[in-house]
């Protein structure tokens, strides 16, 4: 469904608040003792401008400043992955350089890792796991990936284990060239705790749509218990209200309709500034 791309302003993601214990899932809560699964009991997750939200086409402001972005380094990776269940998510980081520019935005930063939200499968069917909707629909997933190598790395991955796997060329993991200038800004936060103000979201529109083995390889073989008796499933943030911020869209092209078929995944990027 859409791409997108998470400037975090910040060097550290701080998962855990002091006083307040372990923070989880709604989902996990049942087999994680000591947790908290409101993520507003952490006092900078109850503020005004959170993530993730709802983005209402018909209310977006055109900004005619929003340019393409440059991708660099992602043409080819050649230095092996890190995949880690760290509890929450499956994330992957990388280990040798690729870079955005461009896109407005006023540094240079370098991609260092992405992670994975999703929903759950079972036999009544599969439920919608990304965290943003576009005019209110959701979609089966909002992940930094899900090709072939990465659901063929995640078999029986339990909190704390990690696994090397082949890179990916990071330009498959992102729409084609000619839409990447169609796309959504906004400010907001990270969507775990502490929820830090401070992180400019790109959406992009363009789709991508994967095949149903694959988009239910996560909630089937990911697990937030070590002994496997708890599958990682609806490891996502709810909607938060848009409240006074404005939703910007880029020049380039029209809006595209929501996506209908369930396959369909986001994309997000966790990239750390490069420069100042």
């Amino acid at each position: 469904l859409f791409i997108q791309i998470l400037l975090d302003w910040f060097k550290t993601l701080i998962l855990f608040v002091a006083g307040k214990g372990k923070w989880c899932y709604t989902s996990q809560l049942c087999a994680v003792s000591n947790c908290s699964g409101n993520s507003k009991q952490f006092t900078s997750c109850g503020k005004d401008s959170q993530s993730p939200i709802n983005i209402v086409t018909s209310k977006v402001k055109m900004d005619w400043n929003l340019k393409p972005f440059t991708f660099e380094g992602y043409e080819k990776q050649t230095a092996k992955w890190v995949l880690e269940n760290d509890g929450h998510s499956v994330k992957v980081t990388l280990q040798e350089s690729a870079k955005i520019t461009d896109g407005s935005l006023n540094s240079k930063y370098k991609a260092t890792q992405f992670h994975f939200h999703w929903g759950s499968h079972g036999n009544w069917g599969s439920s919608p796991g990304s965290e943003h909707s576009i005019d209110g629909e959701r979609y089966a997933m909002e992940v930094s990936a899900i090709l072939a190598g990465v659901t063929a790395s995640i078999r029986e991955n339990y909190p704390g284990k990690k696994v090397q796997m082949e890179p990916l060329a990071l330009k498959s993991l992102i729409p084609h060239e000619k839409n990447l200038t169609r796309y959504y800004r906004y400010a907001g936060s990270l969507t775990t705790p502490g929820c830090n103000e401070a992180v400019v979201w790109t959406v992009f529109e363009e789709p991508i749509e994967l095949g149903q083995q694959q988009v239910q390889a996560f909630p089937t073989t990911v697990f937030f218990s070590t002994n496997l008796s708890l599958p990682m499933m609806d490891n996502f943030r709810p909607i938060q209200p848009l409240g006074n911020r404005t939703v910007y869209k880029s020049s380039a092209g029209a809006i595209l309709p929501p996506a209908k078929a369930l396959l369909v995944i986001t994309i997000a990027y966790l990239m750390v500034t490069l420069f100042q």
